[in-house]
């Protein structure tokens, strides 16, 4: 169980960058867009707490898509005129907030599901957009080990 817990997210997100240094940034987003994280922690709360466990913790990790997109969206905006430690202060403030007010909010699935779509399609109607071209540098061995390494470290705690 402890290798599972150790391997599980990190294997995942080295798939999710090989995929990007095959088939592109495009690619690699939509694959970052899937629970590829959060899936397979909750398939170990289920298989440490039990499933009405891993239900709740599920719903809940649903609805904390809004926090996520409330530090986005504040990010991607604020970074456009000020510097990014200042964005960065301001996103994390949005997502307190966000993670506060889904606090007071009931934790059915149908509330969760409502919450997180909202989130997302409001998300992707109003971020700025860029029509710059992004190339491709490719993923060192270095920005993988970069990228595993704090998953891996996140679940052994």
């Amino acid at each position: 169980m402890l290798v599972l817990k150790l391997t599980l997210v990190p294997l995942f997100l080295l798939g999710v960058s090989m995929a990007g240094k095959r088939w592109g940034p495009s690619v690699a987003g939509w694959l970052a867009a899937l629970p590829v994280v959060a899936g397979p922690i909750l398939f170990l709360l289920v298989l440490a707490h039990g499933p009405m466990f891993g239900a709740r913790a599920a719903t809940l990790s649903l609805s904390a898509i809004l926090a996520s997109e409330a530090f986005n969206f504040a990010y991607a905006w604020i970074c456009r005129i000020r510097p990014w430690p200042v964005a960065l202060a301001a996103a994390l403030l949005a997502w307190l907030v966000a993670a506060c007010a889904l606090s007071l909010l009931p934790d059915s699935p149908l509330c969760a599901a409502g919450i997180a779509l909202a989130a997302v399609c409001f998300g992707q109607s109003f971020l700025p957009r860029s029509t710059a071209a992004v190339a491709n540098p490719g993923v060192s061995r270095r920005d993988l080990v970069s990228r595993m390494l704090p998953a891996r470290c996140s679940r052994s705690l």
